[in-house]
C-alpha cells in the first residue's frame, strides 16, 4: 500500500484529479445556467454530468501514463489537453440541444418558457360539443399566443394528437416544448366544467393543474385564468399590455361567442367552399347579435377575401363588397386589434396585391400575437417574394419551430433555400417535410429538382421518385420523369411517357418529336399545341404561363411578333421579385427559351444573366441538362456565365 501511495504522489495523481474535479464542477454550475438560460431540454445537464465523469477517468489515466516519464512536467500540449477536454464536452453538447439534432424536428429547441396546448376532449361526442370544446382550445391557444415571453405551439401541430395514445414525454419531444397542457370541456345549459392541467414532458409531473365549474357566463374569466396560470408556472413575464389584453373578454354576448365558436370550427376544419361559406355564415350571425364584436369581423372579412380571391370559388362584386365592409367595421370599432391587423393585411395581399401595405399590417399584429405561426409563414413568404430570401427564411424556421407538424412548414423553408441556391439546406428541410408528410408528394417532387438543379444527379432524382411511388397515392410524377428522360438525352423514352400521360407544357410531345429529327411530325403537334393554347387563353386571358407557353410554339412555328407578343404579355401579367413561388422568375425563364428559338442569344443572355443573380431556381446545372439552351453552348459568354454562378 505504502508502495502504491508513492507512486501516486510521484505521477501527482491526486494533484490532476482534484484540478479536474475543481474545473468540472465549475463547467457543470456554468452549463446548467446555459441550460436554463436558453431553455435547452435539461437532459443535458446530467449528460454533462456523465461525461464529466467519463473524463474524471480518462485524466487519471493519462496522469498515470505521463507519470511514467517522471517527475517532468507535462507538455503543454498535453496539459492543456486535459484543461479543455470539460469545454470540449460543453461544446458538443451544446450543439446536440441546437437545432439541427437527429429526429423530425429541425429547429426545436425545447424552451423552458414553451408550452403545447392538446386537443380538448368534449364529454359528449355531438357536434356541438365539439365545436364547442375545439373553440375553446383555439382561445387558449390564442391567449397564450399573446405572451411574447412563451413559446406556443400552434393549433394545427397540436391537432395531430386529438386521438393519439402517445405519452406525454413523446409528444413534448416531437413538438419541441417542456410541457403539455391538457384538458377536458363539458357545457351543461349555462353551466360548464372545465378541467386543465400542465405537465412536465419530462417528468411528467403536474406544474400546476385546476378543475372550474362555473357558469357560462365565466368563460372568458377561466381561460384568462388558465393562460396567466400557465405563464406562472413556466415563469414567464406578463407585460401589464399582455395582461391586460388576455383579461379583455372579445364580447359581453355569449351567444354571439358561440357562433363565432363555430365559425372557427368551419375554418379549421371544413376548409374548403362550402365550409367557409358556413363559417362566414356562423361570423355574420355572431356580428348580427354583437354589432361590436370586432373580432368576428375581422375573421369575417378574413373568410369574404378567401372566398373571393380563387376565381373558381366565389370572385363576385358582391362577396369583395362584403370583405371591405366587414373590414371596415372592424376597423372603425377596434383599429388596434391584432386580428384586424391581420385581416387588413389578407385584404391588402390577396386582393389589392398591395405587399409592402400588407406586410407592415402583419408587422403590426405580430407585435401583439407574437406565437402566431400563420402571421410569421404571411410575412416570410411575403417577404420572400420581394427577394428578400434571408429575412424570410428565418421567419419561416420561426414559423415552423411554432407548428412543427403543419404540412407546408418544412416545405416553405425548404423553398427558401432553393430559391437561395442553398441546395444541401434545402434538402434537409424537405426531407424533414417529406418525413412529417410522408404521402405528399410535393415534397418529392421538390427534392426532385433539389438533385437535378442543385447537383446535376439525374439517377438521385429518379431515386426520389421511387420513393415516392412508394408512399403516396394517385401519384402524378410523369411531368418529372419526362423531365429527367429529357436531361439525360433518352428521348424515346420521354415520348414514351408523354404518349402514355400527357403533361404540360402541352407542346412537350412537339418538342421530343424535333429532338428526335421528325420534323414534320413536330410541327403538327405544334399546330395542335396552338389550337389548344389559343382556347385556353380565350378562356383565361389573365394565366401568365399559358402566353409564356404559346409564345414558345409561335416561335417554333416562324411567328416571330406573335411569340414575343405572348412572350412579353406573360411578362407583365408576372413580374419578377412579386411573389414567394418565383412565377416571374419563371415567366422569364419561358421567354429566354422564345429568344433561343428566334436566335436572339445576346438578349436571351442578357435575362440568363439577370436570372442567375435574383433569388430563384435557375442554376448552372438546370441551363446546362436543358436541351433548349443547346444553341448557346458554343457562346463563350454562355459558358462564362455558368462559371461564374458555379
Amino acid at each position: 500500500m505504502s508502495d502504491l501511495v508513492r507512486r501516486l504522489r510521484e505521477r501527482r495523481i491526486g494533484q490532476w484529479a482534484i484540478a479536474y474535479l475543481a474545473s468540472a464542477w465549475l463547467f457543470l454550475e456554468a452549463f446548467d445556467f446555459v441550460v436554463a438560460t436558453f431553455g435547452w431540454p435539461a437532459f443535458l445537464v446530467r449528460s454533462a454530468t456523465l461525461l464529466a465523469a467519463v473524463g474524471f477517468f480518462v485524466v487519471v489515466v493519462m496522469a498515470w501514463y505521463h507519470g511514467q516519464r517522471g517527475r517532468q512536467r507535462m507538455r503543454g500540449r498535453e496539459l492543456g489537453l486535459l484543461a479543455v477536454l470539460p469545454l470540449v464536452a460543453a461544446v458538443a453538447l451544446s450543439f446536440w440541444g441546437r437545432p439541427g439534432g437527429e429526429g423530425t424536428h429541425v429547429g426545436g429547441r425545447a424552451n423552458v418558457k414553451s408550452v403545447a396546448v392538446l386537443p380538448f376532449t368534449a364529454i359528449s361526442r355531438s357536434e356541438e360539443d365539439l365545436t364547442f370544446a375545439d373553440g375553446i382550445h383555439e382561445d387558449v391557444i390564442t391567449q397564450l399566443a399573446k405572451i411574447s415571453d412563451l413559446r406556443v405551439i400552434a393549433r394545427t401541430s397540436v391537432m395531430a394528437y386529438r386521438d393519439a395514445e402517445e405519452r406525454v414525454s413523446k409528444i413534448g419531444r416531437d413538438l419541441g416544448v417542456v410541457s403539455v397542457l391538457e384538458g377536458s370541456v363539458r357545457r351543461a345549459g349555462d353551466r360548464v366544467r372545465v378541467v386543465a392541467q400542465l405537465i412536465d414532458v419530462e417528468t411528467e409531473d403536474h406544474l400546476w393543474a385546476e378543475t372550474y365549474d362555473r357558469d357560462y357566463s365565466d368563460i372568458f374569466a377561466i381561460q384568462s385564468d388558465v393562460a396567466q396560470n400557465i405563464a406562472d408556472a413556466l415563469r414567464a413575464t406578463l407585460t401589464p399590455e399582455e395582461k391586460q389584453s388576455i383579461e379583455e373578454p372579445p364580447t359581453q354576448n355569449l351567444e354571439a361567442y358561440t357562433y363565432y365558436l363555430r365559425g372557427n370550427y368551419y375554418v379549421a376544419n371544413r376548409w374548403g367552399l362550402e365550409g367557409l361559406r358556413t363559417a362566414a355564415q356562423m361570423y355574420e350571425k355572431a356580428t348580427e347579435l354583437d354589432p361590436r364584436f370586432a373580432i368576428a369581423y375581422a375573421k369575417l372579412a378574413t373568410v369574404h377575401a378567401r372566398l373571393y380571391v380563387p376565381s373558381s370559388w366565389d370572385h363576385t362584386p358582391e362577396r369583395l363588397q362584403a370583405c371591405k365592409a366587414a373590414l371596415a367595421t372592424a376597423m372603425e370599432i377596434a383599429p388596434e386589434l391584432a386580428e384586424v391587423h391581420q385581416a387588413r393585411g389578407v385584404y391588402l395581399e390577396w386582393i389589392e396585391s398591395d405587399y409592402e401595405g400588407a406586410l407592415a399590417a402583419y408587422r403590426r399584429a405580430l407585435r401583439d400575437r407574437p406565437n402566431d405561426s400563420g402571421l410569421l409563414t404571411d410575412m416570410g413568404l411575403l417577404l420572400l417574394g420581394q427577394g428578400k430570401a434571408e429575412e424570410a427564411t428565418e421567419l419561416l424556421i420561426e414559423s415552423y419551430e411554432r407548428d412543427p407538424k403543419s404540412a407546408n412548414q418544412g416545405y416553405h423553408v425548404g423553398w427558401a433555400y432553393m430559391l437561395q441556391r442553398r441546395w444541401a439546406e434545402a434538402e434537409r428541410w424537405l426531407d424533414l417535410h417529406i418525413a412529417n408528410n410522408p404521402e405528399a408528394a410535393l415534397g418529392y417532387f421538390k427534392k426532385v429538382e433539389v438533385r437535378l438543379h442543385g447537383h446535376g444527379d439525374l439517377a438521385g432524382a429518379a431515386a426520389v421518385l421511387e420513393e415516392g411511388s412508394r408512399h403516396v397515392r394517385d401519384y402524378p410524377a410523369t411531368y418529372y420523369h419526362v423531365l429527367i428522360a429529357l436531361y439525360g438525352r433518352d428521348y424515346e423514352t420521354a415520348l414514351a411517357l408523354v404518349e402514355a400521360d400527357s403533361v404540360r407544357p402541352y407542346y412537350r410531345k412537339a418538342q421530343i418529336l424535333e429532338l428526335l429529327g421528325r420534323g414534320e411530325e413536330a410541327r403538327a403537334e405544334y399546330e395542335a399545341a396552338r389550337r389548344l393554347y389559343e382556347r385556353l387563353i380565350e378562356e383565361r386571358p389573365e394565366h401568365a404561363f399559358y402566353h409564356a407557353e404559346l409564345g414558345f410554339v409561335y416561335a417554333k412555328l416562324g411567328r416571330r411578333d406573335a411569340a414575343l407578343a405572348h412572350g412579353q404579355q406573360a411578362r407583365e401579367l408576372r413580374p419578377m421579385l412579386r411573389d414567394p413561388w418565383a412565377s416571374g422568375e419563371e415567366i422569364l425563364y419561358h421567354l429566354t427559351e422564345i429568344l433561343i428559338v428566334l436566335s436572339e442569344y445576346d438578349e436571351a443572355l442578357d435575362h440568363l444573366e439577370t436570372l442567375l443573380s435574383v433569388r430563384s431556381q435557375v442554376s448552372p446545372w438546370r441551363l446546362r441538362l436543358d436541351p433548349v439552351f443547346d444553341p448557346l453552348r458554343d457562346q463563350p459568354r454562355f459558358e462564362a456565365l455558368l462559371a461564374r454562378y458555379e
